[in-house]
């Protein structure tokens, strides 16, 4: 491994890495951790290497989105569920429009009761790591990498 950066950028991070060269090499897997001792797999990337053998360096990265953008695509799919169900409701008679509209507005404005608790706000630090795993299935790990 000649290098291992992560730099912050518009979308979140990017994790770009060189090898030098490449013996046996069958993928490397981007691993997170947010608690100093346990990584878990978030991405598989295929060596760029011919048979897993490379005599040039080869470039990689990978993109790891922003949880305020991966809360915007989940946000996305809801309001397409409400649309696709909008549509399919018009099509029912007033009866059961009604009814649905009852049920929801039941739902929706229920009594509840929420406790908020205090919480010190304590930055999340993030570690990266690259396991590259060669065709044998020898793994070896690079240098553990913090963002906070």
């Amino acid at each position: 491994m000649a290098y291992f950066n992560i730099t912050p950028d518009n979308s979140g991070l990017l994790l770009t890495w060189q090898t030098s060269m490449e013996s046996n090499n069958a993928y490397f897997v981007v691993q997170k951790s947010t608690d100093d001792s346990t990584f878990t797999d978030i991405a598989t990337i295929i060596s760029k290497a011919e048979n897993g053998n490379s005599a040039v360096p080869l470039n990689y990265s990978y993109q790891v989105l922003e949880q305020a953008i991966e809360a915007n695509m989940r946000g996305m799919l809801l309001a397409m569920t409400l649309l696709a169900a909008i549509a399919l409701v018009s099509k029912l008679n007033k009866f059961y429009k009604s009814l649905i509209l009852g049920v929801v507005c039941l739902f929706l404005f229920s009594c509840s009761k929420s406790v908020s608790v205090p919480t010190k706000n304590v930055p999340v630090k993030t570690e990266f790591r690259l396991k590259q795993v060669a065709l044998d299935g020898t793994v070896s790990y690079s240098a553990v990498k913090l963002v906070n």
